[in-house]
């Protein structure tokens, strides 16, 4: 669904809300904040293109085979794990979170992320976007509501990620959501951080 004014996504969001018997609705810019459970499509005014809409879901036993199933290009394979060691990892992590990334009623992608036996700090251990599904911003809306879902806990912290030095694309990301590099980690991927009092961008 596009919509070609923030006029016709209110209109249709006030139409929706009416036919679900909604006595109150709200409509506000923040794509993170708002249409999660309702799939809209928001515009970006920063931008001018349309923002996308995500829902992350637990992966359970009935959808972890299409989890596996998922695959990043061949030039990344490289840079992260395959979906099978993150959802073994996962069970040695009780801290920590691993959702499904859905587009509509379709899986295009995993994230992980949780506080760090190590440094009680959260981290977002991983981000994959199957290679079909690139290209269209769902690693970068991934992020931010993550982002947001770490910033809303009560234990919440800086928020640390770390990639691989050839990883261009994924230095790009995180300095567009205003992680800032710390420097190199013992085991030779950039870290970066960021703060729980910034706002992602």
């Amino acid at each position: 669904m596009v919509f070609e004014s923030q006029k016709d996504v209110f209109r249709w969001w006030r139409s929706y809300c009416k036919w679900l018997n909604f006595s109150k609705y709200t409509f506000r810019k923040n794509p993170i904040s708002t249409a999660k459970p309702y799939g809209i499509i928001f515009l970006n005014e920063t931008k001018g293109d349309i923002a996308v809409n995500l829902v992350l879901k637990e992966v359970t036993s009935e959808n972890w085979e299409e989890c596996i199933e998922l695959q990043p290009r061949e030039d990344q394979k490289q840079f992260i794990a395959s979906n099978v060691y993150s959802l073994a990892q996962s069970k040695f992590l009780p801290n920590f979170e691993t959702l499904a990334v859905y587009k509509d009623e379709r899986m295009v992608g995993l994230v992980m992320f949780g506080i760090d036996p190590d440094d009680s700090q959260y981290w977002i251990y991983r981000l994959m976007i199957d290679s079909r599904h690139q290209g269209k911003g769902y690693g970068m809306e991934t992020m931010k509501q993550v982002i947001a879902r770490i910033k809303a806990k009560p234990d919440t912290t800086d928020i640390m990620v770390a990639y691989h030095p050839d990883n261009q694309g994924a230095a790009t990301l995180y300095e567009k959501l205003g992680f800032k590099v710390l420097g190199k980690a013992p085991w030779g991927e950039i870290m970066a951080r960021l703060s729980k009092d910034d706002e992602a961008n």
